[in-house]
């Protein structure tokens, strides 16, 4: 469990905000906000240390110290306070009861698959989120542990965290809602690999496989090439390298998309990819993610 932790994907979020009759500000923003933890193990003594980066939730135990099968509490969202106790039921899954007014809840973190989930449960209600290892260390610092020195900005791997006008800009392009919702929810991994001009992008879906879609395409800037789309659509990309930390490329013969135009730019330690089209535009963000075990291993010692 020690180490530091990215949340990258919920479960019936939103049931559990309406369950708490939360106002839907912070409905919204627990929606998008990408929440860090820093967990630190000393024996039976436990310190998860809780980084909101975008967003600052009132009266939220940004801190949470406790010793396994001793009674502890802990502020929760909202001004409200917890009591309970956690057991370990082994190295890889600790489970917690909680209650707070006349309320119970369990809580369940667990390592699954390199991953931790965090399951919360009462009141009928489930709701499972999902960490992955951060490549940095929670509370600040460069992102860019698995980038090295002298290479390209978008070089390595990257995750999908957010975006900005999607479900307009699908709508506008007649995407049917069931789709709409899938992929506003999906977990977009992207793996970039630039040698001077030539670049080889590997996309990643894990929860659902969309076909026919480019998995994996490569492109030389100044050289057009071909680009699969969702739902068997086509379009021929023209790549150029605006500088070092932005690429474009001009979209044509698409009989779906028109002529677009599609961005990449690095925004801080973020990617951020712009699809314009006929006026309307959607901004997909994403966010550094490991480079596989090794680094994951790294990250952990080194946290």
């Amino acid at each position: 469990m020690a180490g530091c932790w990215q949340l990258y994907g919920k479960e019936n979020a939103e049931i559990l905000a309406d369950s708490l009759m939360l106002p839907n500000q912070f409905k919204c923003a627990m929606k998008n906000v990408r929440v860090c933890e820093e967990v630190h193990v000393n024996g039976d003594n436990v310190h998860v240390g809780i980084h909101v980066p975008e967003y600052s939730i009132p009266a939220h135990g940004k801190d949470i110290n406790f010793t396994f099968g001793v009674e502890h509490v802990q502020s929760l969202p909202f001004g409200k306070q917890g009591k309970g106790t956690v057991q370990k039921e082994s190295d890889n899954k600790w489970v917690a009861k909680m209650a707070h007014d006349d309320k119970t809840c369990t809580i369940t973190r667990e390592i699954r698959n390199g991953e931790m989930w965090v399951t919360i449960e009462g009141q009928d209600i489930k709701t499972v989120r999902k960490f992955e290892r951060c490549t940095e260390n929670c509370g600040g610092g460069s992102a860019a542990q698995c980038h090295k020195d002298g290479a390209s900005p978008f070089q390595g791997n990257w995750r999908l965290y957010g975006s900005d006008n999607f479900e307009k800009f699908m709508e506008h392009l007649g995407v049917p809602a069931h789709w709409r919702c899938i992929f506003s929810n999906m977990c977009v991994r992207e793996s970039i690999h630039v040698n001077g001009n030539d670049v080889h992008v590997k996309i990643h879906l894990p929860e659902v496989h969309v076909a026919p879609h480019t998995h994996e395409y490569s492109f030389k800037f100044g050289e057009p090439h071909e680009i699969s789309l969702p739902f068997g659509h086509h379009a021929t990309a023209a790549p150029k390298k605006v500088s070092e930390t932005k690429w474009q490329s001009t979209l044509t013969n698409s009989a779906k998309l028109g002529d677009a135009q599609l961005t990449r730019e690095i925004v801080g330690d973020e990617m951020w990819m712009t699809l314009d089209v006929k006026g309307k535009h959607v901004v997909y963000k994403f966010a550094r993610r490991p480079c596989g075990e090794a680094a994951a291993q790294s990250c952990k010692k080194t946290c």
